[in-house]
């Protein structure tokens, strides 16, 4: 009978220690991952503006009109299956070209904190709510540089339910794993 009052002792407080570890853990290894995730999320954004600067050059020197601005946009944000939203702005805010919306209803976006950065620091970069999408967003922005001075500013954007969906998938795995360790630990 002394035994198993001891284990009946020690047993709640293993327990507890054992789930307040996997607690941690898990919170610990969920924030890190989200912060991995998003870092890696504006490196490729930034990657893909950049590489987005050569096209834009090669269409605002070769036409007047913006529509061509406007129609490479939408042909870029086709790429990775339209999750990538692309727009070039003018340094003064008016948007020339949106992979999603017609630029000619568009706001100024002159008091865009991206937009603003990318002008002043050469990279601009914000997580916000999307007035165009109603949707967070994470932006990313670069200069177009022309002689002296920008001539745009090109902007590569992506909800953030994209990035979140496969965390979330990731998440339940960790919990469920958590739990199956936690019942195991009980049982033994």
């Amino acid at each position: 009978m002394v035994r198993r009052r001891i284990i009946w002792q020690l047993f709640p407080s293993f327990l507890a220690v054992t789930l307040v570890a996997l607690i941690a853990a898990t919170a610990y290894f969920s924030y890190t991952f989200r912060k991995f995730h998003l870092d890696q999320t504006r490196a490729e954004l930034r990657i893909l503006a950049d590489v987005a600067i050569p096209e834009i050059i090669q269409v605002l020197k070769a036409s007047s009109s913006f529509d061509c601005v406007d129609d490479l946009c939408k042909r870029l944000g086709r790429v990775g299956e339209g999750q990538v939203r692309f727009t070039v702005v003018a340094p003064a805010g008016r948007v020339l070209g949106d992979s999603v919306e017609d630029p000619a209803i568009m706001e100024n976006h002159a008091d865009r904190q991206e937009i603003i950065d990318a002008l002043h620091d050469g990279f601009g970069q914000s997580v916000r709510l999307s007035p165009t999408l109603g949707k967070n967003m994470m932006y990313v922005a670069l200069p177009i540089q022309g002689d002296d001075e920008p001539v745009a500013v090109v902007r590569a954007a992506i909800a953030l339910t994209a990035i979140d969906r496969p965390l979330r998938e990731i998440y339940v795995s960790v919990v469920w794993a958590g739990v199956a360790i936690a019942l195991g630990a009980a049982f033994l």
